[in-house]
């Protein structure tokens, strides 16, 4: 049923016509996300072993991360916009927009083998962890700068390498906070919200993005915009979309993870 729920959710976001006509399908879709979450909600509260344990809301590092890794995931996606950036704008080939994205799975991999344990030893699992979120939303205000005649090196690749490498070490540092305080209910459940918070977050920030591309691709075309600049604009707002998602995590993260020295006290 919170499956069922979560499907009617995206489907909502993408039924959304960009033109503003009213249509049928969207208050139905809407109403049936509401009832199922509200069925998924009161059998989890009848149920005497419910598929969230009510321990989990007497943890407040548990909910917290879910919310940091769903609002990163989804922030991660921009990435899909830019591959399209890349095709459409810069007129790249499939296999050099491919090429772009090498540095970013490198460094992702190099800072999650070798810095982030060292990192969240010296500074902290909270220091750490926004740190990490900083260097994803500066990659995401590069790519919202990036120029038609930009240079793909030097403007799009380090953009993106700097998105992928804080989100990528932004998980880590969630996954940890999670399990660390997560003795009574198990660091196998807490690992399982997060990766399912991961998916989720996915899943419903493609679907605003494109939700959000295409409304705003039809309000620019109404205009006497230049092609080339409505498509750009299109693009840019994608990526400050992405980037709000980002400082919500920071706040969620500041607000509600404590400081803490090395990873063992969070």
């Amino acid at each position: 049923m919170g499956t069922a729920a979560l499907m009617a959710l995206v489907y909502t976001i993408l039924s959304i016509d960009p033109a503003g006509s009213r249509t049928i399908r969207t208050p139905i879709s809407i109403f049936s996300c509401m009832a199922l979450s509200a069925g998924f909600l009161l059998f989890e509260g009848r149920s005497k072993a419910p598929f969230l344990p009510k321990d989990m809301w007497h943890s407040p590092p548990l909910p917290a991360c879910a919310a940091i890794i769903a609002l990163s995931s989804a922030a991660s996606y921009a990435s899909v916009f830019a591959s399209f950036f890349m095709r459409d704008v810069m007129g790249c080939r499939p296999i050099t927009v491919g090429l772009a994205f090498l540095p970013s799975s490198i460094g992702t991999a190099a800072v999650s083998l070798v810095l982030t344990e060292k990192l969240t030893t010296r500074f902290g699992i909270k220091n750490s962890l926004l740190l990490s979120l900083a260097t994803s939303f500066v990659g995401l205000l590069l790519l919202a700068d990036v120029r038609a005649r930009g240079n793909l090196v030097t403007d799009v690749v380090p953009a993106i390498a700097l998105l992928g490498i804080g989100c990528g070490s932004a998980y880590n540092q969630t996954l940890l906070a999670a399990t660390n305080k997560a003795a009574a209910i198990g660091p196998g459940f807490a690992s399982a919200l997060i990766g399912s918070s991961a998916v989720v977050g996915g899943t419903l920030g493609l679907a605003v993005f494109g939700t959000v591309s295409a409304m705003y691709r039809n309000s620019v075309a109404t205009t006497d915009a230049p092609i080339i600049a409505a498509v750009m604009a299109e693009y840019r707002v994608v990526f400050l979309v992405a980037a709000a998602a980002v400082i919500l995590a920071m706040v969620v993260a500041a607000t509600s993870l404590r400081s803490s020295s090395p990873a063992t006290n969070d």
